[in-house]
């Protein structure tokens, strides 16, 4: 090839090159401009514009400079405000406002001369000058519990330095405990607070717990005798339950007993009460509903006397116990329930119905009940369907966090907090209370589909009548069917829709159990399922009672394969046993199932202000 060809090409490349990497630095310079350089000059232009904006603003409001040896601090929203500034400042390429709450002019007056300060924030780009308050550490915990009436004592702080002061003496924080009231349970707050010698400031704080044992409380409400007698026992909330307190046992724990019967249900066998009916519905089927965090304050497999006990006179003398039975659940025992009498009164008293105490009778399939119509005890067979009151030891170091142990205001022990964020109704707890269609309802449970089972707490209604139906087909046996017409079951599912909205509900399998003659847990002879959003509830469902007192009637879901026998709560709460043909129609109480995709839109789920519901 010809040299001097040969040359100019070699030439005409090195010239390329030099032009790609010229253009690449212009490139690479005018990005270096536009991300870095560029931005950063302009935000040295704001920074020196802010700057000049807040002498101004100074000068012309005299009025507002500092006193000697004191410092002002002026925000940038301070001079948008006065109209100082004719164009906001953005952080550099881009729409975004920089921090106008966080940036600002400090002025110091040293020695009548005011001394100027910037610091400015927009995005990545900050002002050098030191805008961050000292370091506080405190003595002791942030969080403290005292108990109610004790003094409070302050911990102090530990120590305080400044990133550009260097360390600080711990009499420059200010310490404000004023807020704490040791006579009043709650949490309150200390507050701690230090500034640097730009008058950067911090605030640190403590939470004081002002707290009382509820044990404590028992001892000192009954004179260290640990039962309540007459009056006076405490009402307590515990998992959204309304619980009444019974007293102390040997080991100081609490004793707490449901202020009302949850369900009916059989006492069963009475030769074995680990096994009975009662137990095992306390302990297999309620217990499991409770929220883990109810469940931690609850002593696990306390003792419970289980003493079989003879129907006598002396039997409201007995306070002795010699037989124990380990449970996470009990009831009443006679026992205990002996040593709140006063005079034959005790402040535990059901106001409406019968419910089962834990201990068997001496006399063969026979248990007693309390009652609301009989003096001390009645002696039942242990075949009838009498209430329950579920009872449990509390921790004796569980603290009272909230209420007065009222009716209205009861005792809070923080097993659980009410819905504020508008969750599911899936994620509620058992025993608080929604309302949808007019009507009120108590959570069950939760299902594994996700639906939330509840119960209605009234009846049915019609311009402010009960609405009363029953078997009308009239047929021998008494079977819940809701494909028959005529039957229970079809006027249910197909004509109470008339009285109640239904768009929430979940169409369920609702299974039917068919006892031979009665209502006996665990002993169906069959059953019969059946898919529909609204059925009778079941005699041993929890909150299926009526514990309102001379509510209408109505009707379980419970059916017999015996000729007349039907399954009725009656006004007292007390189901009817028995044929009862002669009660041709009662209300209806509705079990149903919300919708899993159901939230809760407004309340606080207790019966004053049940929760109301969205979709």
């Amino acid at each position: 090839m010809d040299k001097k060809k040969v040359e100019k090409n070699e030439k005409a490349k090195k010239t390329r090159t030099i032009i790609l990497v010229v253009a690449l630095v212009i490139v690479l310079g005018g990005i270096y401009y536009y991300f870095f350089l560029g931005p950063s000059l302009q935000f040295q232009k704001m920074e020196k514009e802010f700057l000049k904006v807040g002498q101004r603003y100074v000068e012309q409001n005299a009025y507002l400079s500092p006193k000697e040896g004191n410092i002002k601090d002026f925000t940038l929203q301070t001079f948008y405000d006065a109209d100082y500034l004719e164009e906001p400042f953005y952080i550099p390429n881009s729409k975004k406002l920089c921090d106008a709450k966080n940036s600002f002019v400090k002025v110091k007056n040293n020695q009548g001369t005011n001394e100027y300060y910037v610091y400015l924030s927009c995005g990545r780009f900050h002002s050098t000058l030191d805008h961050e308050g000292p370091q506080i550490l405190l003595n002791g915990q942030e969080m403290v519990t005292v108990s109610l009436g004790e003094k409070y004592q302050e911990a102090g702080v530990k120590s305080v330095k400044d990133n550009t002061d260097g360390a600080m003496k711990t009499s420059d924080v200010t310490v404000d405990s004023s807020k704490v009231d040791t006579d009043t349970i709650g949490e309150y707050k200390v507050t701690y607070t230090a500034y640097d010698q730009l008058n950067n400031k911090t605030v640190v704080t403590r939470t004081v717990r002002v707290v009382q044992k509820l044990a404590s409380v028992v001892k000192e409400e009954t004179n260290n005798t640990g039962y309540y007698q007459r009056y006076g026992a405490p009402y307590v909330l515990l998992n959204a339950i309304l619980w009444r307190v019974i007293g102390l046992d040997d080991d100081e724990n609490i004793t707490l007993v449901t202020d009302s019967q949850l369900a009916n249900i059989d006492y069963g066998s009475t030769t074995n009460v680990k096994n009975s009916s009662l137990v095992k519905w306390l302990n297999q089927y309620f217990y499991p509903l409770l929220s883990d965090d109810a469940k931690a304050l609850i002593v696990k497999e306390s003792e419970w006397c289980s003493d079989p006990v003879e129907a006598n006179d002396a039997i409201m003398e007995v306070t002795d116990c010699k037989e124990k039975v380990k449970l996470n659940v009990g009831t009443l025992t006679i026992q205990e329930y002996n040593r709140t009498l006063d005079d034959g009164f005790s402040p535990i008293e059901l106001q409406y119905g019968s419910s089962w105490m834990l201990n068997p009778s001496t006399e063969k399939n026979k248990g007693f009940v309390q009652s609301r119509y009989a003096y001390g005890y009645e002696h039942s067979d242990n075949t009838s369907l009498n209430g329950v009151r579920p009872a449990v030891r509390i921790q004796k170091n569980v603290e009272i966090i909230d209420g007065d142990g009222t009716y209205e205001d009861p005792y809070r022990l923080g097993d659980y907090e009410k819905d504020t964020h508008h969750s599911l109704l899936n994620t509620r707890l058992t025993g608080e209370y929604v309302t949808y269609s007019g009507y009120d309802f108590r959570i069950v449970n939760k299902e594994s589909d996700g639906s939330t089972h509840a119960i209605m707490t009234g009846v049915l209604t019609s311009d402010y009548e009960a609405v009363l139906t029953g078997y009308q087909n009239k047929d021998a046996k008494n079977i819940y069917n809701i494909n028959q017409k005529g039957n229970l079951g079809y006027n249910i599912s197909n004509t109470m829709t008339e009285f109640v909205q239904t768009k929430y509900f979940d169409s369920k399998k609702v299974e039917v159990p068919i006892y031979k003659k009665y209502a006996q847990y665990g002993k169906e002879t069959d059953t019969k399922t059946y898919q529909t959003k609204i059925a009778a509830p079941n005699v041993f469902d929890l909150f299926s009672v009526n514990v309102l007192g001379n509510q209408e009637e109505y009707w379980y879901i419970n059916s017999s394969n015996t000729k007349g026998q039907k399954h009725i709560c009656g006004r007292t709460g007390v189901p009817y046993r028995g044929d009862t043909t002669d009660l041709e129609n009662a209300g209806v109480k509705l079990s149903v199932y919300f919708n899993k995709n159901v939230k809760v839109a407004g309340g606080d789920g207790t019966q004053e202000n049940p929760y109301k519901l969205s979709k």
